[in-house]
């Protein structure tokens, strides 16, 4: 999913997948790196930061809640490279640049929209 033949070897990121290999690995850490996502993106609208943090977040819970080395060592290797592929976001989140996701959008007013075609 990150570099798939069936896209020319472009592809995700690799956070949704990741996510659901470490649910079935580690689930405790998992979803506390999933809360810690959803509060990051909550807090600050940036998928892609929730996304690096959540990434440093699983290897760091895991190896406190004295999980297994070898699924450490792999969450570990996988949240590097979720951060590796994140470097553009990361550019643009330093330069002020990345675009935020809004949770709750409000719905467009009819008026508003009458005023904009005509």
């Amino acid at each position: 999913h990150v570099w798939t033949v069936f896209l020319r070897f472009k592809g995700g990121k690799g956070v949704a997948t990741a996510a659901g290999v470490f649910i079935a690995l580690l689930p405790v850490p998992a979803l506390c790196a999933l809360a810690v996502f959803f509060i990051v993106l909550s807090l600050s609208g940036y998928v892609s930061l929730g996304s690096i943090i959540a990434a440093v977040t699983l290897p760091v819970i895991a190896f406190f809640r004295h999980e297994p080395v070898l699924y450490v060592i792999f969450a570990f290797l996988v949240a590097a490279g979720i951060i590796y592929k994140h470097k553009s976001n990361i550019a643009r989140l330093a330069a002020g640049k990345e675009r935020k996701t809004q949770l709750f959008k409000k719905k467009n007013d009819n008026k508003t929209e009458e005023k904009k075609t005509i």
